[in-house]
Order: structure tokens, then C-alpha cells, then sequence
């Protein structure tokens, strides 16, 4: 039997998070290049979450200051994967 811990379940919300991030990085794309409608319940539920953790990077790290290229999502995985080795797993 497989006991569930609270620094597991924290750590598996973690890992959820950073695919939830690369699927918005991929769907931003297909919308851009007009394979779907940034009104699709897709884009759209992804950006909502991803969105509130995002936006603060932005701020700090606008894309116009790294040659246009977002490079949010990235600190935001590379934060969150820290995260994850402080509390273990």
C-alpha cells in the first residue's frame, strides 16, 4: 500500500504546475500561428492559471529587455523544480 504525504502531494502539485506552464507555452504558440482561437476553452483555462504566477515575472523581466523572447515560463519551471528539491521527493 502507497501512503500519501503532504510533501508528496505538494510535490506532485509542483510537477502538475510545470506541465500545466508547458502546455500555455505550447497553446500560446498554436494560437500565434492561427491553428486555433485564443478563445478556445483550452488557451484560455491554461492562461487563467498560469497567468497570476507569470505576470510577476514579466514585470521584473519584460520580453522587451530579452530581445522580445518571454522568458517567464522558463524561471518560473527552473523556480519551481528548486522548490521541489528543497522539499524533496
Amino acid at each position: 500500500m502507497h501512503t500519501i504525504t503532504t510533501t508528496g502531494l505538494i510535490w506532485q502539485a509542483l510537477n502538475l504546475l510545470t506541465w500545466v506552464i508547458i502546455l500555455d507555452v505550447i497553446f500560446t504558440w498554436v494560437v500565434y500561428l492561427g491553428k486555433m482561437s485564443s478563445y478556445h476553452p483550452i488557451p484560455k483555462t491554461l492562461h487563467s492559471i498560469t497567468s497570476p504566477l507569470l505576470d510577476p515575472i514579466r514585470k521584473v523581466l519584460p520580453a522587451y529587455r530579452t530581445g522580445g523572447l518571454d522568458l517567464s515560463p522558463m524561471i518560473l519551471i527552473m523556480l519551481l523544480r528548486v522548490l521541489q528539491g528543497v522539499i524533496g521527493g
